[in-house]
């Protein structure tokens, strides 16, 4: 079976990952997009079900596991999907071609009352590698550098010849701290693609 990266369909898709609620997935379900949410309930925040103008839709479950580039595909293929489980677990080539996502990875380790247990470095670029790094620490560097693997894929794939989907965009939902804003996998985000960044 062909699994690679299908052209988008005629909607929209919005992904909305370590999604919390599903709040700004379920706004663009509203406007008719195809939406994909993944979280493991790690922060504790309830999901809430997608509606539209009919009232509440429905939201189909599936796991990392199940992930394929052609989930919106077929008649009866779904509008809304939610991934019960980890980001990291998410291979980036099977993930559908997305016109935009947003991110929010769970933010305990990276705020400024946080620092005492969850010890930075400036001179390790923030990344948790100093004495007593917490598990949380080492979790969120790996959610993030994920993101990007996610990022760049999304923005390598082709959508016909002489096209890439170079017009996805992200969002990244963070505290404004200098633990965030000084991250090496923050600062590899904000780089131009053609310098190398994602």
């Amino acid at each position: 079976e062909d699994r690679s990266p299908p052209p988008p369909p005629s909607r929209p898709i919005f992904f909305e990952g370590c999604c919390g609620s599903r709040r700004l997935a379920n706004e663009l379900a509203s406007h008719q997009w195809h939406t994909i949410s993944c979280d493991d309930g790690s922060k504790g925040i309830p999901r809430e079900e997608p509606h539209d103008w009919t009232g509440e839709v429905l939201c189909d479950v599936i796991f990392p596991t199940d992930v394929h580039p052609n989930l919106f595909d077929g008649a009866n293929a779904p509008m809304h999907i939610h991934i019960d489980g980890k980001l990291e677990d998410i291979k980036p080539a099977l993930l559908p071609t997305l016109t935009a996502a947003s991110y929010s990875p769970n933010c305990a380790s990276q705020s400024d009352m946080a620092a005492d247990k969850h010890p930075r470095l400036a001179e390790d670029r923030m990344v948790a590698v100093a004495e007593g790094a917490s598990d949380l620490s080492k979790e969120w560097d790996f959610c993030v550098k994920h993101i990007s693997r996610i990022n760049a894929d999304q923005r390598d794939r082709d959508l016909g010849p002489g096209r890439k989907n170079s017009d996805f965009g992200f969002l990244f939902e963070q505290p404004s701290t200098s633990r965030v804003r000084l991250h090496n996998h923050i600062l590899f985000m904000q780089l131009p693609i053609q310098n190398g960044g994602g």
